[in-house]
Formats: structure tokens, C-alpha cells, sequence
């Protein structure tokens, strides 16, 4: 078996469990984002299934053209550019029927909310601003210009635009890892409390809810392999984030769920997404 990986510099260390685990169970073949160019000679994939690991221009051109190859690739150069856009992850999510926090793009926060979470409009590279933001304010706080969307071009005016997030009141913010039909649960100190993410995580049992909203959202996006972030105020849980990219080192063996995931879909020669499932799950001890 054959198994591709596109990852961007950035996630190449992130990988090295998965590569170890897949060492002697497939032929694997990396293609690193800012090493490689397409061109005549490099578009002859013939991997079963190619795994993308990062949000890069070049990475989501190599997957299009694996795609054309009829090659199934996890994830989808179209679900992870959904994903990386904030604003169209938040809409497709909204119409499947999943709770997002009330939105806006613009060059100021609407008065309508009367504290807001200011993020990137395109998630293009999460480490990017990491000083700057996210911000919270309030109607009409005053946002340094920061290019946050690489589609707008070089106008003037595209520095001036932000994605605005309703700002959510929670004492926890949960996350959600998915794998195929595989789901697993944690909850955690929001960041904005205690940067330290880890410090406060723990797993935790399936939540009916989130449950149903991270099917709905995976769906929604087409994303196969994601984590995605939920805040709770009023008994109420909101997805606020998306992410295409999840560190699969933070879970018990991650690497293993990931690789026999790959490994399954190119045995069966890579399926539509919607049949594909995840290996059972492996109860913790």
C-alpha cells in the first residue's frame, strides 16, 4: 500500500508519530508545501489515499490534483479551504443546523454585540498575529490593521477587515476530535483564562450534544479528520472554531487512530467519504 502525506513546515515534526507508526505497514511518501513546486514532473501521484496536513495554496493544488487523479484524499482540498475560512465554516455549519455564535466581517464590530472576539478571516497560518490576537472588545473597538485574508490582494483597505465573533460568557470550553465516525470528547479552562490548554484538559464522556453537532459540522465542511471547539453560556453549546489541522500527538494514541484510519481507506481503495468509517474505538484503561 501506498500513502501520501502533504504537509506544510510547520507540521512536519506534528507528523513524526504517524510516519514511525506507519513505518513497515505502508510505503509512505512526503511531500513538504514550501519544498515543493508542482510542475510536469511531480503531479504523477498514485498513492490510494493521500492524507493533507497543513492549509498552504501549494498543499490544496497538490490535493486538487490528487483528487483528479481519482485518488481519495483526507482531508479534501475543498473541505479544508472551507474550514480555513472563517466565514464560510461558520455559514455552512449555521445552515446544517449546528449553534454558532452570532458573526460578522467588516472594519468594525457591529453594535450589536456588546462584546466581541476579533479573529482572522482566513486561518491560513494559525501562528500568524499570535501577539495580537485574538482581541476582545467592544461595538467599535479600535483594530490595528492586520492582513488577515491573503484573498483580499494588496488593497489598501483589506488590512481594515476582521472577522467579529459574538463573545460567549463559559466556564469550559469543550473540544471534539473527529475521525471518520470516531469521536472524542474533552473539556478544558477556555484559553483566554488559562493559555495553557493542556493544564486543564481532561477527557471526557460522549456529550449527546456535541455529539450531534460535531457530525453535523464535520458534514457541513466535508472535513474527515478535525477538531473542532465548543463554548457553552445559558446551558446553550456554540461552535466557535474549525480546525482542518488538529495535533493528534495531544491524544492518546493519536498517531495509531490516525494511521489505521489511512491504513483502512487504502485497503478499500478509498471510498466516498460519507461510507468511510473509523477503526472501533479502544476503551481506555
Amino acid at each position: 500500500m501506498k500513502i501520501g502525506i502533504i504537509a506544510t513546515a510547520h507540521e512536519v515534526p506534528r507528523i513524526q508519530s504517524l510516519l514511525r507508526y506507519l513505518e513497515g505497514k505502508a510505503d509512505v511518501h512526503l511531500y513538504v508545501d514550501e519544498q515543493g513546486v508542482v510542475d510536469s514532473r511531480s503531479t504523477a501521484f498514485d498513492e490510494q489515499v493521500i492524507f493533507t496536513k497543513g492549509r498552504g495554496y501549494a498543499l490544496l493544488t497538490m490535493a486538487r490534483i490528487a483528487e483528479a487523479s481519482g485518488i481519495a484524499v483526507v482531508n479534501s482540498a475543498h473541505s479544508t479551504w472551507v474550514a480555513t475560512h472563517r466565514l464560510l465554516a461558520s455559514i455552512a455549519c449555521r445552515e446544517a443546523g449546528v449553534r454558532v455564535p452570532e458573526f460578522s466581517v467588516g472594519t468594525s464590530a457591529p453594535d450589536a454585540f456588546d462584546k466581541v472576539i476579533v479573529k482572522n478571516i482566513v486561518d491560513q497560518n494559525h501562528l500568524r498575529f499570535l501577539d495580537i490576537l485574538p482581541i476582545v472588545g467592544g461595538p467599535r473597538a479600535t483594530i490595528p490593521p492586520i492582513t488577515t485574508s491573503e484573498e483580499a490582494g494588496s488593497s489598501e483597505l483589506a488590512p481594515q477587515y476582521h472577522f467579529y465573533q459574538r463573545f460567549l460568557r463559559t466556564e469550559f470550553e469543550y473540544k471534539v476530535y473527529g475521525f471518520g465516525e470516531r469521536l472524542l470528547y474533552y473539556r478544558q479552562l477556555p484559553v483566554l483564562v488559562n493559555p495553557d490548554k493542556m493544564s486543564t484538559r481532561v477527557q471526557i464522556d460522549e456529550v449527546p450534544e456535541l455529539k450531534r453537532a460535531a457530525r453535523a459540522a464535520m458534514r457541513a465542511t466535508g472535513l474527515e479528520i478535525a477538531s473542532l471547539d465548543f463554548l457553552e453560556e445559558d446551558g446553550e453549546l456554540y461552535l466557535t472554531d474549525v480546525n482542518s489541522t488538529p495535533n493528534f500527538n495531544y491524544i492518546a494514541e493519536g498517531a495509531q487512530i490516525v494511521g489505521d484510519y489511512l491504513l483502512a481507506i487504502a485497503r478499500d481503495g478509498g471510498r466516498q467519504v460519507e461510507t468511510r468509517r473509523a477503526p472501533a474505538p479502544r476503551r481506555r484503561t
